[in-house]
């Protein structure tokens, strides 16, 4: 999973803590953070991009350049409080198509 915001600050202090909580309940996820002018050359395939609240405007550019992921846009409150339970409930649903 990438999380991505502007500057890939945010996102990579919320990717630590997401690490940190799979780790302690032995979830299968691991968490990379990036700014979003960085994203397009990835060469990493990851299977979920996660974009912070405020580039939620960049997603259909996004998703015409790197076609191989599933985008999502993090719930803003979910974002702002770094709940890291309701970001795994947000991806375990997104990945299932819900």
């Amino acid at each position: 999973i990438l999380l991505c915001c502007s500057s890939g600050l945010t996102t990579g202090y919320f990717a630590n803590r997401v690490n940190q909580f799979c780790k302690l309940n032995q979830l299968p996820y691991t968490v990379d953070a990036m700014g979003v002018d960085e994203l397009i050359s990835i060469d990493k395939k990851y299977e979920m991009i996660l974009l912070a609240p405020q580039i939620q405007y960049q997603m259909k550019r996004l998703k015409e350049t790197i076609k191989e992921s599933l985008f999502a846009v993090v719930d803003p409150a979910t974002f702002a409080t770094y709940d890291c339970a309701k970001l795994i409930q947000f991806v375990e649903k997104h990945l299932k198509g819900e």
